[in-house]
């Protein structure tokens, strides 16, 4: 099955290579959200507005990140529970 990505409109990818890529953003989802809360507490330990802030923008980034791969894994189960129920009716 080929899908279009279209944030790129660098041609087609399979569901598998999307789900890769979704995986990897999860991933550094994670990573930039703690490094972003550690610049956030020595921002604030410091009184340095300038790197809390900056924390604070990492931090929000990465939960973003980190929410497109969770939802891709939903979207991987479902699709897995799909193939599932039709190799069984077959």
């Amino acid at each position: 099955m080929e899908v279009v990505a279209l944030s790129n409109g660098k041609g087609r990818y399979s569901v598998e290579e999307l789900i890769r890529v979704a995986e990897g953003k999860r991933i550094r989802g994670i990573a930039q959200e703690t490094v972003g809360k550690a610049k956030q507490k020595i921002g604030r330990a410091t009184g340095r507005d300038d790197l809390r802030v900056k924390g604070t923008g990492d931090r929000i980034e990465g939960k973003a990140r980190r929410a497109v791969g969770e939802m891709a894994d939903k979207v991987k189960g479902t699709a897995e529970e799909v193939k599932g129920k039709i190799r069984r009716h077959k």
